[in-house]
């Protein structure tokens, strides 16, 4: 069953993955402290520098950079 929390939770992730800024996290899912969002906009950064890392390590390999 869907609730109201896991709804909004799910869109300010789906929105934080796609880089939206903390503001407009907050904007969407109504919350007043930046607190409320950080936790949602942290993650998000962690997964793009982590799927930016693989791709900067898997073109080096390619290009023989790696050994």
């Amino acid at each position: 069953h869907c609730t109201a929390h896991g709804l909004r939770k799910a869109a300010t992730i789906r929105a934080a993955n796609l880089g939206v800024s903390q503001q407009a996290l907050k904007a969407l899912g109504q919350w007043k402290q930046d607190a409320e969002v950080r936790t949602y906009a942290e993650k998000a950064n962690r997964n793009r520098l982590a799927a930016e890392t693989l791709r900067l390590v898997a073109e080096a390999e390619q290009a023989g950079n790696i050994g």
